[in-house]
């Protein structure tokens, strides 16, 4: 038996967001800044590694894939723009009484503050300040859809580091419009503050 170990990289597998993002500003570009400036040894300045973004857009192409073909109502909307920032949602369920925004996670992050039981997992420490670049992302998509409920699926790939390898919670989230305004309020002075834009009043 020959093995030779070849030199492709992340890069041949041409994975990337879906749908493919526009050119200008997007909101995880403001919402990176912001954590540069909180955690700057976490947040470095440089180009995202794709060992940590391709496996998440991975894992979003799995679940629409697998929700296209079980819910009719659940679909990928597109991109949004308003104050000249893109917002790319993962999803939009159209299945119950009230639409719905799905968000998908897949991280490497502790699930320390995730309390579970049995199969019932309660996220109680979800303004927990490590899930804060989570819900400012979900608050700002549903303040530019004008919806107030959310989902958020968190496939927690290194566990609590302990004693949980792998983990998977779903919780629903239920804004203020007060809420949703503050959050993009925030989003957007940072991110004239920073430069990214000059046109916005």
């Amino acid at each position: 038996m020959i093995v030779n170990k070849l030199l492709d990289t992340l890069d041949d597998l041409l994975l990337e967001a879906s749908p493919p993002r526009s050119p200008g500003l997007h909101l995880s570009t403001i919402i990176r800044s912001i954590m540069r400036d909180l955690e700057p040894k976490k947040y470095a300045d440089g180009p995202v590694n794709p060992l940590y973004t391709d496996p998440g857009f991975t894992f979003e192409r799995v679940l629409e894939i697998a929700w296209a073909s079980r819910h009719a109502g659940m679909f990928r909307p597109g991109e949004f723009e308003k104050d000249g920032i893109a917002c790319s949602p993962d999803y939009i369920d159209l299945s119950g009484p009230d639409p719905v925004l799905i968000e998908s996670k897949m991280t490497e992050m502790s699930m320390i503050n995730c309390e579970c039981q049995e199969r019932t997992c309660a996220l109680v420490h979800l303004t927990d300040s490590k899930f804060r670049k989570w819900l400012w992302q979900i608050a700002a998509y549903l303040h530019v859809m004008g919806m107030t409920k959310a989902r958020l699926h968190a496939l927690w790939m290194r566990g609590d580091y302990k004693k949980v390898r792998r983990d998977y919670g779903v919780w629903e989230i239920t804004f203020e419009p007060a809420e949703l305004e503050a959050t993009w309020a925030l989003l957007v002075n940072h991110a004239r503050e920073k430069g990214m834009l000059t046109d916005v009043t």
